[in-house]
């Protein structure tokens, strides 16, 4: 089995043998700070305490750990990994977690939550809450005496009416 396959099975295995208590407590007994990581899904946090550990070169670490905590479990051998495939699955992951943030940020921009006391109508879209602007461009008179004259003429087409 190739090293990133590896480490797509030592993901798999986590996020399927873990829930997100247990996610927890494994952080714990890594020294890992669970709040730390990122996404709010269990794959996404299953991923990151990966990340870190090869970051940190503390893949035995954490391959011992889930061991001890899920004997029956076929875990693969990620000790042997070179610093270039580290490198590689902690680039991927990270593009991973920019591409789940701007996925939620999209769904989050998209859906316009706002929050009042007694909202019970369902989100809007931005396409339902935009009003285009009707702005005008204000001519400005090329010189003095040319606004002074406009602004007599107003003045006096004003008392014409009024008389």
């Amino acid at each position: 089995m190739a090293h990133t396959e590896q480490l797509a099975q030592l993901l798999k295995n986590l996020a399927e043998h873990f829930d997100l208590e247990e996610l927890r407590a494994l952080c714990f007994d890594l020294r890992l700070d669970y709040d730390e990581l990122r996404g709010e899904q269990k794959s996404a946090k299953a991923r990151d305490p990966i990340t870190v550990m090869l970051r940190q070169n503390r893949r035995a670490e954490l391959a011992d750990r889930v061991q001890v905590l899920r004997p029956n479990v076929d875990w693969p051998n990620v000790e042997a990994l070179l610093p270039k495939e580290r490198l590689a699955w902690a680039t991927a992951t990270e593009m991973q977690s920019a591409a789940d943030y701007l996925a939620a940020l999209r769904d989050y921009c998209a859906s316009l939550p706002y929050l009042s006391l007694h909202d019970i109508r369902p989100p809007k879209t931005l396409d339902e809450v935009y009003v285009p602007l009707k702005a005008k461009v204000k001519v400005v008179a090329e010189d003095k005496g040319e606004e002074e004259r406009a602004m007599r003429e107003r003045h006096a087409a004003g008392l014409r009416n009024t008389a």
